[in-house]
């Protein structure tokens, strides 16, 4: 689920363009919007606490 490594992320190298580097191959695979939406946060909202 996207967010559950965040903590890792400082590890990187340019974490700080994370996001939009996986916006940008979201989009090269032809991902659709909606999908994006569920990667991004969608799943995340609909599981169950």
């Amino acid at each position: 689920m996207f967010g559950t490594d965040w903590s890792m992320m400082a590890l990187e190298k340019n974490y700080n363009n994370y996001v939009p580097r996986m916006m940008e191959q979201l989009s090269a695979a032809k991902t659709s919007p909606q999908h994006q939406e569920n990667i991004l946060w969608r799943n995340a909202a609909r599981y169950p606490r």
